[in-house]
């Protein structure tokens, strides 16, 4: 069973367009690396 995207607290700044979906979250860094998460 997997968890509610409630339960992300990224989820609380970057709501889910699609909660159907995989989410994709990425960020540029200040040195030039791009951070990403999918939940």
């Amino acid at each position: 069973m997997t968890s509610p995207l409630s339960a992300f607290p990224i989820t609380r700044k970057w709501p889910a367009r699609h909660p159907d979906r995989l989410q994709l979250y990425s960020l540029p860094t200040p040195n030039g690396v791009k951070v990403s998460i999918m939940l």
